[in-house]
């Protein structure tokens, strides 16, 4: 019985299968669909034979070297090819192919679509060419294979390793590549709007991706030093990032997952933190860090030019606001949620605007910084202070007095107001522009009650429910 009419695709490439009433790679056909399945498979198995017979498959055997020769005359070991997609060149064990030269950089060797199967103990071999570009070129690099000096070039082209070692190369002008397991030694490279797939095996130190390249990556380890840089892209879900990591010139770090190690430098950039972790003394100069959820570790400096939001999640102790050179670009911290650990310091030319969230102990804020409180209730010394409605209050008090505060999303706050130092409490400056405004907060309603009945918490977080 006849139910209906739609097309498929059937690929001289590939062969036909079925699998669950679905049929891939294919050229464009008429077909009816038939209730009775065996009449469609005989038909298109009478089909896969035709065009399979046309794929090309040349071994490569142990103690064999395919070199650009053959591939340029056709012929290996009696058996002619074309250069095409139906052309596939299976590497065995103590096989290679190479070395594939190219007259320079913009006329690399064209496989034409071709493709090649490194398998266990295979070899891809050109050494020490940097112009031995590849282009037009599906490379599989199965475990116990080896790759050298693959520089491989164009949209067209992809690198498929899954176990094997990879010596020196890159990926440019479009190229991809997909790494499921084994190991990139150093200095490897993507450019030129390439792409790096990544969920397993490990990336040697110094990886590079620039020129707006893409590097998704949800495992395994890529090495220290290694960078983004050039208005490229990171997507980070999994896998760890090792020390030295640094992003630059317009690229873009998002982190939904894993870890990102200690010394993160972030210049002229941006970093969205929402899951995951970025370590210890991250360092930022003009550069944007959006914080909505994840663990930044201690000794986060967030220095010239630089801005930060956060909504939730956490930063560690020693957070440092504010340009390390007297006379830089002016940083912001606006913080609506989560959390900033102990000894947080606002220097000269820092400002910090905080709504919600909560603030370790010892904070400070010194000589020509800002410090912006927005608040539904506030108290000084166990008395509560008037505030006008959206109106910036700018606070003087100093001597130690308690300010007390509930902050726009319902957090309390307190800071001790110290104008000098005092071991393990908070400072403000005489000279620190500490100021309040009073924001509405719907559905809060007055909290004149609760801070009462903290009188004098001294401790950070929510008050603690009396019985």
């Amino acid at each position: 019985m006849l139910e209906g009419l739609f097309y498929v695709l059937i690929s001289r490439t590939s062969h036909i299968h079925r699998d669950d009433d679905r049929i891939t790679y294919c050229d464009l056909l008429w077909i009816k669909y038939i209730d009775e399945k065996d009449s469609l498979l005989v038909l298109l198995s009478s089909m896969n034979v035709a065009y399979a017979a046309q794929d090309t498959h040349v071994d490569v055997l142990s103690g064999q070297v395919l070199s650009e020769n053959d591939l340029l005359l056709g012929i290996f070991n009696g058996q002619s090819f074309d250069l095409s997609p139906t052309t596939f060149f299976d590497i065995q064990s103590g096989g290679v192919i190479g070395p594939i030269e190219s007259a320079g950089i913009d006329k690399p060797f064209n496989f034409a679509g071709s493709t090649i199967h490194v398998n266990s103990g295979g070899q891809y071999s050109r050494f020490l060419d940097p112009w031995s570009y590849a282009t037009n070129l599906n490379l599989n690099a199965a475990n116990g294979s080896m790759i050298f000096d693959l520089y491989l070039s164009g949209a067209s082209s992809t690198l498929n390793v899954d176990g094997a070692t990879v010596f020196l190369g890159s990926a440019s002008s479009g190229a991809t590549v997909n790494m499921t397991d084994g190991f990139f030694v150093s200095g490897y490279s993507i450019f030129d709007k390439s792409t790096l797939n990544m969920s397993g095996g490990s990336m040697g130190g110094v990886f590079n991706a620039s020129n707006q390249s893409v590097v998704n990556m949800d495992g395994g380890v890529m090495g220290i030093n290694s960078s983004v840089t050039d208005g490229s892209e990171m997507n980070l879900s999994g896998g760890v990032v090792e020390s030295g990591f640094h992003s630059e010139t317009g690229s873009v770090v998002n982190i939904f997952g894993g870890t990102i190690g200690d010394s993160f430098r972030a210049r002229l950039s941006i970093v969205n933190l929402s899951h995951g972790e970025i370590g210890d003394e991250y360092h930022t100069f003009t550069n944007e860090t959006y914080v909505s959820g994840g663990d930044i570790g201690n000794s986060f400096w967030a220095d010239s030019g630089s801005t930060v939001y956060m909504s939730s999640g956490s930063i560690g102790n020693d957070f440092y606001v504010g340009p390390e050179i007297f006379f830089a670009q002016h940083v912001v911290v606006n913080m609506s949620g989560g959390s900033i650990g102990d000894r947080a310091k606002i220097l000269h030319r820092g400002t910090i605007n905080i709504s919600g969230g909560s603030i370790g102990e010892a904070f400070t804020a010194f000589t020509g910084s800002s410090v912006n409180l927005f608040v539904t209730e506030l108290m000084i010394d166990g008395q509560v202070v008037d505030l006008e409605l959206n109106k910036e209050t700018l606070i003087s008090t100093r001597g130690g007095a308690l300010l007390e505060a509930v902050l726009a999303d319902g957090s309390y706050l307190d800071f001790t107001l110290n104008s000098t130092h005092v071991a393990g409490e908070d400072r403000f400056d005489t000279s620190t522009g500490l100021t309040v405004t009073f924001v509405p907060a719907p559905g809060i309603g007055t909290m004149l009650g609760i801070l009462g009945v903290l009188g004098f918490r001294r401790h950070r977080g929510l008050p603690q429910k009396q019985e």
